[in-house]
């Protein structure tokens, strides 16, 4: 029925142009008349063709993205982001650096010398909870207590000290060092997401100044064909084939083309002025577009090839969509804080054991014993060790911090369900408006040639004096309009397949 009535209407077209050829022989001054009519027609169809004007200057679509790639301040937030995870690792790995320590106290009074008592070393923490020590103690004195009577010249010391029960497992410095490698992680995660957003705006922010363009095109071509059509009907009316009425017409259609054409340009300089956000140099100063400059023309590609990398997420979301991956790695750090606040629920109990020597000398076992030098005698003889235990009769507060981890916990676990199934939701969401939107175009491209044919047939019966200026006007807005409409679809087509990517978060 479609392929009958355009048949129809190529005939018709063809048919009025054929009568007017006969028309010809009727007289030059109608020949002269309707020759400048046929140029006017061949001026339409030429312009609505919807071919566009070239521009010197054009932003290419790939260059402009990767501009935002390399300049934009939010590569900066990212790199801030990798700054601060390392050092938060640094001060993690802080809590395993060597300690130097010493202290140094003396008393006098009514001229004793009552004590001066001194000790320093190191001190070295381990992964594993142990903390290992080197010193060396000094003293003397009138005023001494017994147990802390030492060799004359001081005494080397060398130990350790274990936790048992808490802290036996993981302790405040090995969370606070897994969770600063899970924070690296996540910046990585986060400099993902933050680029996804910002190069899925941008996108956007072109093909809205890609569509201005369009439009800005469309009234200009409109009010050329408009004006060229006033001089013609205003000549007509000057040798007295159109009524006066007919030529204010024409002038209200021109004004009309006009304000149309104007508000078309203020469009297209404010996408071009919102585009310009997105444009950095590299030392950070702010570009701004000149008016010279114009985008690459719509695509005409309405393919709906899926992206490799879309298909890999859709796949397994949990393991390559970085929104998800964030709750993961938030979850991992939750678990280690629970399995911290589950450590406090167990008593407190370290042993620590230390060896002494004669000033620095730990080979002196013979000297205590009277025998033969006998190292394995130091462990008996010199040697110092203690114990220490405590416990909260109630554990109230560990069991409050334990329920209160496993809360975060469950309520992480849900925030992730419900991620997943809006990630997923959006990515279906997408590809079905991209289904909707090329169906869309492809009817919206037969309207526009159906739409031009009208316009061609409704000129040539304009010529022949068998229509009137305002059902040619009419025809003409309905053609705008429907190229204005799919310069739309085009542009919505083009940020359906960028928000194809950001949903599937692999726009980077």
């Amino acid at each position: 029925m479609y392929e009958a009535t355009k048949n129809i209407l190529i005939s018709n077209v063809r048919i009025c142009q054929s009568e007017a050829v006969v028309r010809l022989q009727f007289g030059p001054r109608f020949k002269q008349i309707l020759t400048q009519r046929l140029w006017v027609f061949l001026l339409a169809l030429s312009i609505f063709s919807f071919s566009g004007n070239a521009q010197s200057t054009i932003l290419p679509f790939g260059e402009y993205m990767q501009q935002v790639r390399q300049n934009h301040p939010i590569g900066k937030q990212a790199e801030l982001l990798e700054s601060q995870a390392n050092a938060n690792q640094r001060v993690a790995n802080g809590n395993f650096d060597p300690k130097l320590f010493g202290d140094y106290e003396h008393k006098t009074f009514d001229g004793k010398n009552y004590f001066r008592i001194g000790e320093g070393g190191v001190k070295v923490p381990s992964w594993f909870g142990t903390e290992f020590k080197a010193g060396y103690n000094w003293n003397n004195g009138v005023f001494l207590n017994p147990s802390d009577n030492l060799p004359t010249a001081g005494q080397a010391v060398l130990g350790g000290k274990i936790t048992l029960l808490q802290g036996l497992l993981i302790d405040d410095r090995r969370a606070a060092l897994k969770q600063a490698r899970i924070f690296r992680e996540m910046t990585e995660v986060q400099r993902q997401q933050l680029f996804n957003d910002v190069l899925f705006e941008a996108a956007k922010a072109y093909w809205d100044w890609s569509f201005a363009y369009e439009i800005f095109e469309i009234q200009k071509n409109a009010l050329e064909f408009s004006e060229t059509r006033l001089q013609a009907v205003v000549s007509s009316f000057e040798q007295g084939d159109k009524p006066a009425i007919d030529t204010l017409e024409s002038k209200i259609q021109v004004q009309t083309r006009q304000l149309q054409l104007q508000e078309a340009e203020l469009f297209f300089q404010n996408t071009r002025l919102l585009l310009s956000n997105f444009l950095w140099t590299e030392n950070e100063v702010p570009l701004e577009l000149t008016k010279e400059m114009s985008p690459e023309r719509l695509p005409l590609d309405l393919s709906v090839d899926i992206p490799l990398e879309v298909i890999t997420v859709q796949n397994d979301l949990m393991k390559f969509h970085p929104d998800l991956r964030s709750y993961q790695l938030k979850l991992s750090g939750l678990e280690i804080e629970r399995r911290l606040k589950a450590e406090k629920l167990k008593p407190k109990l370290s042993v620590e054991y230390n060896l002494l020597a004669e000033r620095l000398d730990f080979q002196n076992g013979d000297k205590i014993s009277g025998g033969e030098n006998n190292p394995a005698l130091l462990f008996q003889e010199n040697y110092k060790w203690g114990i220490e235990f405590s416990m909260p009769l109630f554990l109230r507060q560990a069991r409050g911090n334990l329920q209160l981890a496993e809360v975060k916990m469950a309520t992480t676990n849900l925030q992730l369900s419900q991620k997943r199934q809006e990630v997923k939701n959006k990515i279906e969401a997408y590809l079905q408006q991209m289904n909707l939107t090329q169906s869309q175009l492809r009817t919206t491209e037969e309207m526009t040639e159906n739409y031009r044919l009208l316009l061609a047939a409704e000129n040539v019966k304009f010529r022949i004096g068998e229509s009137s200026l305002f059902l040619v006007n009419s025809r003409e807005q309905k053609l705008i309009d429907t190229q204005i409409k799919q310069a739309k679809l085009r542009a919505t087509f083009q940020k359906i397949k960028i928000g194809l990517r950001q949903a599937a978060g692999v726009l980077k």
